[in-house]
């Protein structure tokens, strides 16, 4: 009786370890499929492919069908029309999820079928209003139909929705492929340079901001101050009169670029004319550009101690050191904090 007590203890602990260990590779490759169908990768293991079921059953009404993630798969691994079969199948398991429309309308604008393209780009953007990529294909079309002022309406729209740096790209590069031609398009070119502006503050995304720089100023101006920024950070160590002078004439043509005042401020840190750093602060300031790197906020801070403005300075080290910032031991100590 004991003997089988054993081998009954046996059995169930191996059935156990069994099925956790079914269970351990199911959830790696549910993950796996996760961060392929999040990437638009479509990269599976051509074994493990085969055994997904594309009956699988659709479990809700916002869950991707198998079949969507399959005809992504075979769309772009060459197998089209494969691929566009499964898609329109998936639609048919969950028509709310505007998943595989999405798809389908990139497929079509590649081959080039406009009136395919426009059905399910407006089908997509309808079950997906707050999604980044529906919207791309949204602008697409617009800009196909020279439909600018119905591209910004519904930027309004969905920028009041949902925070998304991608939107404000897809926006400004839409508007920046226009912006000689505002009048034709009946574009009022003020709002969407007070867009430009909102997007620099909006975000710290470095294309974000450089194709607001372009709608501000222009292109080419643009271009000639990223130059001139870029040989003044090549120049400071053998002549830093130079190049803080560089960055002066930088400042004056593009003011409300943060790369541009922070690299200013370090190298008028590295000088020690620490008024300067404060001045420049202070421009910053009221230009409401107060989205600083620790780094910089922590010359600033030490600028104001050296200008004997003790509270200014240790306001900003406190601030740095709330926030886990590994503060200069000299500041610590000035400012009293633990």
């Amino acid at each position: 009786m004991k003997k089988f007590s054993y081998i009954l203890i046996f059995t169930i602990a191996s059935f156990s370890l069994f099925s956790n260990y079914k269970k351990f590779i199911m959830t790696v490759q549910e993950i796996n499929i996760f961060q392929s169908v999040a990437s638009s990768s479509y990269e599976f293991d051509p074994d493990y492919l085969d055994k997904i079921s594309k009956l699988y059953p659709n479990l809700s009404s916002s869950a991707i069908p198998i079949k969507g993630i399959l005809g992504g798969y075979y769309v772009t691994h060459d197998s089209i029309r494969k691929g566009i079969n499964l898609l329109k199948q998936a639609n048919k398991d969950n028509p709310f999820i505007g998943f595989p429309d999405m798809i389908l309308g990139r497929v079509y604008e590649v081959l080039g079928q406009k009136d395919s393209f426009n059905l399910y780009t407006l089908r997509a953007y309808n079950k997906l209003p707050n999604n980044s990529a529906s919207y791309l294909l949204l602008a697409k079309k617009l800009l196909n139909e020279n439909k600018i002022d119905s591209l910004s309406y519904f930027f309004d729209e969905i920028s009041d929705r949902v925070s998304d740096t991608n939107i404000w790209q897809i926006y400004l590069a839409a508007m920046f492929s226009i912006n000689d031609n505002y009048d034709e398009y009946n574009v009022d070119s003020t709002s969407v340079i007070s867009n430009a502006k909102k997007a620099k503050i909006f975000t710290d995304d470095n294309t974000v901001r450089l194709i607001s720089d372009y709608i501000i100023y222009g292109k080419e101006k643009v271009i000639a101050n990223l130059n001139k920024y870029e040989k003044a950070k090549d120049t400071f160590d053998i002549d830093p009169v130079y190049a803080i002078n560089s960055m002066k004439e930088v400042l004056g043509d593009i003011g409300d670029n943060f790369d541009y005042y922070e690299t200013t401020i370090e190298m008028n840190f590295k000088v020690e004319d620490y008024k300067s750093v404060i001045n420049l602060f202070s421009e910053m300031k009221n230009k409401e550009m107060t989205a600083l790197k620790a780094n910089i906020i922590e010359m600033i801070s030490i600028s104001y101690l050296y200008n004997n403005d003790i509270n200014s300075g240790c306001e900003l080290a406190i601030l740095l050191n709330d926030g886990n910032y590994n503060l200069d031991s000299t500041v610590k100590l000035l400012c009293r904090i633990n």
